[in-house]
């Protein structure tokens, strides 16, 4: 161990470093100034929620968008199937209208010529009658009333009634059919809707899918800033651990830069005054440190 300025070997027995001090309790600090594991984790966790944070806004932002916009489509759907719906409810009475109007006419047509023929027929059946009646035919040769009637009701049915009751089944049923019309728009705009609210799920759903992996790299983003935390920390306990060392070397060699030494008897520094190797202490001027 070196010797104090001015100092023999011979002396070497005699030197005691004094030591400083000790710093009262309560100047002592109360825990490590070096952040505990805990506290990095956490930290750590920070970090990556940060850095992550950009990327998840904008995920949720186009998955909330996506879905708003497939809910718009959905709504629009379904608007203009309600529209359509009301103007298919007109078509079936319509419909029913025109087959009725025609079986009307279609029946009046032929009580016309049903009319017409019983007319023509009677007539004729009348002169005939008187002919015979003049000449003295007997009763049965007469032409009876109810021929014209049966023909002119013959007429009436085939070209009358049977018709108009055709146009009115038929009307009825295609009216029928016109019926489901609005109906068959209501569902078919469900179905259009449930399909863009399906596209915007699975379009949503793969956005989901990247928040996932997001998510998923979060532990690998924590674990990487903690270690970088941890050897900050090494680090920073290295330095100290370095620089307290020194102190102790500067302290083991009598080296305390900066104020005056009192050194134990026996000798005496460069510059001090004092006994020889007398009993008593010896006070230098001289920063031991400056030979060093």
């Amino acid at each position: 161990m070196p010797l104090p300025p001015g100092w023999k070997p011979a002396d070497r027995r005699k030197y005691r470093r004094p030591a400083d001090p000790l710093p009262p309790l309560t100047d002592l600090p109360t825990r490590s100034p070096y952040p505990t594991y805990a506290e990095m984790l956490k930290q750590a966790q920070t970090l990556a929620a940060t850095s992550q944070a950009g990327a998840k806004t904008a995920y949720e932002t186009q998955q909330k968008t996506l879905t708003d916009l497939a809910s718009r489509r959905a709504g629009q759907q379904q608007q203009i199937a309600a529209a359509l719906a009301e103007v298919l409810k007109g078509i079936s009475p319509q419909v029913q209208g025109a087959f009725d109007a025609s079986a009307n006419s279609t029946a009046a047509f032929g009580k016309g010529f049903s009319d017409g023929m019983r007319l023509a027929t009677q007539g004729s059946a009348d002169e005939s009658n008187a002919y015979l009646k003049s000449i003295g035919a007997p009763e049965g040769q007469m032409i009876p009333k109810s021929q014209s009637e049966q023909a002119s009701n013959v007429l009436y049915g085939t070209g009358g009634y049977i018709p108009a009751q055709s146009f009115s089944q038929q009307g009825a049923a295609l009216a029928g059919a016109a019926a489901g019309f609005p109906m068959q728009a209501a569902v078919q705009g469900n179905q259009l809707a449930s399909a863009e609210l399906a596209k915007g799920a699975e379009q949503a759903q793969q956005i989901s899918d990247q928040l996932l992996a997001l998510a998923a790299e979060q532990p690998a983003l924590v674990q990487s800033y903690l270690e970088k935390l941890q050897n900050a920390r090494k680090a920073q306990i290295s330095d100290a651990e370095a620089r307290a060392i020194a102190d102790y070397d500067l302290a083991a060699t009598g080296c305390y830069p900066g104020r005056r030494k009192t050194y134990p008897a026996g000798g005496a520094g460069a510059g001090g005054t004092g006994a020889g190797s007398g009993g008593g202490t010896l006070t230098s001027n001289r920063n031991p440190c400056s030979s060093m």
